[in-house]
């Protein structure tokens, strides 16, 4: 569906160009479609779906090691593909940011460990880090089925 499977990425991998393959998919539970030519913007955006694999040899992760409560830090990850091919891991590269005691926007509520409140917060979409209390979390990112991980500690102020 890429297009580009085989091929030199469509675009310089400064600009997120890489090689991979995509899986559309839909789910049925979402979609509520009585008559197809009357879609409800709502249902259109929710229920038909598409992941992006990037050919992915490693994933390295940069995040901050210590932060003070209350604190914000930058988190970014990249893909190495080809031994030498640097891509950041961004959209449209299907990625999936867990952790222990580390609540992600957007994700399903949970923090890996859940007998323990959240150290940090991460939002993806931002790629911003907020330290929420002291003690010790360990930020993961997934590309592809390649994960890399940092130990963030955050101490009192």
């Amino acid at each position: 569906m890429n297009g580009n499977s085989g091929k030199n990425p469509a675009s310089t991998q400064d600009d997120g160009g890489f090689t991979g393959w995509t899986m559309p998919g839909t789910d049925p539970r979402r979609g509520r479609v009585a008559d197809p030519f009357d879609v409800p913007a709502h249902d259109a955006e929710t229920w038909p779906r598409a992941e992006v694999h990037a050919r992915t040899e490693a994933v390295d992760m940069i995040a901050p090691a210590t932060l003070t409560v209350g604190g914000l830090g930058h988190a970014s990850a990249t893909l190495t593909k080809d031994g030498t091919r640097t891509v950041p891991v961004a959209r449209p590269v299907g990625a999936t940011w867990s952790g222990t005691r580390v609540e992600v926007a957007g994700g399903d509520g949970g923090h890996g460990d859940h007998h323990a409140a959240p150290v940090v917060a991460y939002d993806p979409a931002t790629s911003t880090v907020t330290a929420l209390r002291a003690g010790t979390a360990v930020l993961r990112v997934t590309v592809n089925g390649v994960t890399a991980e940092r130990t963030i500690t955050v101490r009192r102020g």
